[in-house]
Formats: C-alpha cells, sequence, structure tokens
C-alpha cells in the first residue's frame, strides 16, 4: 500500500469534493437528480471524509469557491461539536453528526437568493479582470504590427508529475518569476506577458501556460530566447521540468490549450477566455482547486519594453 502524500489530496480529493459539492448545490436548488436526500449525501460524504476533512484542516491553504464554502462550514460545526484541532479522529457516529452540521449549513446557503448573487458576482469581478488584461494587451501592442507569439506550457517530466504539490509548483514559478524580471538572467524585450496556472484534469498535473508577445521586426528567431526559458525553468524546478512549445505542439481548435490564449491574438475572439470559467467543475476542468495563500494563479502584464 502506498502512503497517502499532499497530491493525494490535491489531485484526486480536492476535485471529488468540489464536483460532490456542487451536486449537491444543483440537488438543492434545482432538484438536480431528485428531492435533495440528506441521508444520501451523508452517506456519501462519509465514504471518504478522511480524505476531505484533510482538506478542511489544512492551514495555509486558499480553495476554489464551492471547497471554500464547504470549509467554512466545517470549521463552524467543529466547534459546535467541540472537536477542534488539526489532528481530527472520530468514530462513525461523530463524522455523521460533524457532516449533518456541515449539510444544514450548506443547505441554508445554498437556498438563499443571496448565493446565486455572489456566484454571478464572481463571474463578473473575472470578467473585469480578463478584460483589464485584454485592454492592457491591446494597449502594448496598438503600435506593432508584427507579432511574434509564444506560447508554451511549463511542466514537470512523467516521472515528477504525480509527486509534484501545488505547493512546489508555487515556489518554482515565484523563482521563474524573479529571474524573468532580471536581464541578466533573461535579456530579452517583450510587449506582453500572459500566464496562468492549470491542473490537469486526466492526473491532476500542474503546469502554466505562458505566453509572451515580442515585436515581430525585432525578434523573427525565437531559438534563443525559448532555450533561455527551458534553461530558467529547469533551474528552479531542480531540472524535474519540461517545456512544450504549443506553437508546434497544438493547432488552432485542436486542443484546450489553445482557447485560453486566444483572447490575447484578437479582440473577436475575447469571448471565448470568459468561457474558461473559474467557478466550472466539470470533469474536463484545468481549474487549480487549492493553492498556497497569496498565490496568482493567473495573470498579464504589459512590460520590459524599450521606452
Amino acid at each position: 500500500m502506498h502512503p497517502i502524500t499532499l497530491t493525494h489530496y490535491e489531485h484526486q480529493v480536492a476535485p471529488r469534493l468540489e464536483q460532490d459539492i456542487h451536486k449537491l448545490y444543483l440537488s438543492i436548488c434545482f432538484k438536480r437528480g431528485g428531492e435533495y436526500d440528506a441521508q444520501f449525501w451523508r452517506s456519501h460524504f462519509f465514504e471518504y471524509f478522511l480524505d476531505w476533512s484533510q482538506i478542511c484542516l489544512m492551514p495555509t491553504i486558499e480553495c476554489g469557491y464551492w471547497i471554500n464554502y464547504f470549509r467554512m462550514c466545517f470549521h463552524a460545526s467543529q466547534r459546535e461539536l467541540n472537536v477542534v484541532g488539526l489532528n481530527l479522529t472520530l468514530n462513525q457516529q461523530e463524522a455523521e453528526q460533524l457532516i449533518d452540521l456541515i449539510l444544514v449549513k450548506l443547505r441554508k446557503i445554498f437556498s438563499a437568493p443571496s448565493f446565486l448573487e455572489m456566484i454571478e458576482d464572481k463571474n463578473v469581478k473575472h470578467a473585469k479582470r480578463v478584460e483589464h488584461y485584454q485592454k492592457a494587451y491591446q494597449q502594448a501592442t496598438k503600435h506593432h504590427h508584427a507579432l511574434n507569439k509564444i506560447n508554451l506550457f511549463l511542466g514537470y517530466l512523467p516521472g515528477y508529475t504525480s509527486v509534484t504539490s501545488i505547493f512546489n509548483v508555487a515556489k518554482d514559478i515565484r523563482q521563474f518569476e524573479l529571474l524573468l524580471g532580471q536581464y541578466g538572467y533573461f535579456p530579452f524585450d517583450y510587449l506582453f506577458q500572459y500566464q496562468r496556472v492549470v491542473q490537469l484534469a486526466e492526473n491532476g498535473e500542474y503546469g502554466m501556460l505562458f505566453s509572451l508577445t515580442l515585436n515581430g521586426y525585432i525578434y523573427q528567431d525565437n531559438s534563443a530566447l525559448l532555450m533561455q526559458i527551458a534553461r530558467l525553468w529547469n533551474f528552479v524546478t531542480k531540472y524535474r521540468g519540461m517545456v512544450v512549445n504549443l506553437n508546434e505542439a497544438i493547432t488552432e481548435h485542436s486542443h484546450p490549450f489553445t482557447e485560453m490564449f486566444a483572447a490575447f491574438n484578437d479582440v473577436s475572439d475575447f469571448d471565448r477566455l470568459l468561457h474558461q470559467d473559474f467557478l466550472n467543475v466539470d470533469a474536463d476542468s484545468m481549474n487549480v482547486r487549492i493553492w498556497p495563500q497569496g498565490f496568482r494563479r493567473f495573470h498579464g502584464k504589459g512590460s520590459r519594453q524599450p521606452s
């Protein structure tokens, strides 16, 4: 039997928990799958209580919208039952009592009209953020008619993907960004930079979609730039990383990565990035479910160009 690792909770438990909470919401509010059945959901959540309770007990993480509400209800219910602590050991009756309290709270939250309003507000804020980056991209490139775009996936070698936690990824990306911002390590000017951390649905693997837009009159040959990015990524990952050139690996409409870059190709493609909804919990969602506090998973900026 393999020991349970942090990546077990990140890669397997968190996506399952997120989807279950969303199904619970649909059952309560829209009777999806029939009338809401508290006994069914108590039994269902009890099946993997030891797994999801560990996610709720992690002290230094942020979570997606659905898991965050679940965690808040978990901690409040803990205190009501006086079973607080980071080492939670409960018998079946106590665990079921805790689950019942969580379900009561979630049912009240999900049934309130304000909850749907909060979801809509989250989507509006995400749309405004994307629009902000879109305008920044247009501003950075408006005087440049020959654009050279580099789209990359910065990930990890197959032997390391299953043991790489989002905490490792965050540390690697922060160090990568630090080196990228120094001319001594990355002596290239660019018009716009966009990046998004993703979690692949197939195996829970983490990686970063990374895009640079360059002045095509200055940079026609990308080989030196690509080689330096690979060197920096390999350095920060202690040579466990890999770099995939998406310009060569995929073609338009052939891969889900393509749509994530589309908003920064043409104004008419703007809506396509908005469709990458950060509240999406589908099985093919590439959203990161849990991450270290303060870690930026999605941002774009215009910089590093001659004045």
